[in-house]
């Protein structure tokens, strides 16, 4: 029996295949190549040539621009706003907030707005003053027109950290104390801190009336908040302690200081004696 003969079928050639891959290598290469063609364009054209400061500061022109920590030519795109403003931050201490914008093509604008001292924390025989966010501003001699704090010792002392002390839940308690005040709009009345322990807080408002604050217990929004509904209903001439420790607040205003008796001088020419 003949044997048969089974031809096989011709494979198709696999150019179509081999086209495609190379088609798409030719889309990657041809992105690519666009890609580099822009972020040369960005590297030439948006390099830093000018600042353009607004906000009044103690610092000087040059400093701010130093702070930065960016050259001329530097490229706008090409470095880390967040990374320059938190350095800036702690470079300066007296800066409060930045914020870096690029106003093309050449022009870094650095907005500033500055911060003051809130408080004086007596440390030895000195004072550090520290900011209503509870930033370390600098040590000095006197206090200025801060408010006193006694009774907190302070860890590290360094102008543009984050202020701690030996008691850390102390130290979160001023902290808080201070924020809550500043955004009540009363830290700048309040003339002393006094610290007690961890918790146990007493401020003197106005030089007049000493407010007992007590145990804090994670209480220091509300408390604040009532201080100053209480404090809006007082004559402005009022002194005297307001006790917040409980539930119930009370206030105790100061008894006036008696009067002087008058005394009465002999008139030009008396002798105060009969002939």
């Amino acid at each position: 029996m003949p044997k048969r003969i089974i031809k096989r079928r011709a494979q198709p050639k696999a150019s179509g295949a081999r086209r495609r891959g190379f088609g798409f290598v030719y889309a990657v290469v041809s992105t690519l190549a666009v890609i580099g063609v822009a972020l040369a364009g960005i590297t030439v054209i948006f390099r830093l040539e000018n600042y353009e400061i607004v906000g009044s500061t103690r610092y000087g022109r040059t400093d701010i621009i130093v702070a930065t920590g960016l050259e001329k030519g530097d490229n706008l795109y090409f470095f880390n706003k967040f990374s320059v403003q938190k350095d800036m931050l702690s470079k300066l201490p007296y800066i409060g907030e930045i914020r870096l914008t690029r106003k093309l093509p050449k022009t870094l604008v650095i907005t500033i707005k500055e911060t003051g001292a809130a408080v004086a924390i007596q440390d030895g025989g000195c004072y550090v003053l520290v900011d209503a966010a509870g930033k370390v501003l600098e040590r000095t001699a006197e206090p200025g027109s801060a408010a006193v704090v006694t009774g907190v010792e302070l860890a590290d002392v360094r102008p543009g950290d984050p202020m701690t002390t030996v008691l850390p839940r102390q130290g979160k308690t001023l902290s808080e104390l201070l924020s809550v005040l500043a955004s009540h709009g009363l830290i700048e009345r309040v003339s002393a801190v006094t610290m007690e322990g961890a918790y146990s807080v007493t401020l003197t408002y106005m030089e007049k009336i000493e407010v007992r604050l007590g145990m804090d217990n994670g209480k220091t929004e509300r408390k604040i908040r009532a201080l100053g509904e209480v404090l809006a209903n007082l004559p402005g001439d009022t002194a005297g302690v307001l006790d917040m420790t409980g539930e119930d607040y009370r206030f105790v205003p100061s008894r006036p200081e008696p009067s002087p008796t008058p005394t009465v001088l002999p008139e030009a020419g008396e002798t105060g004696t009969e002939e």
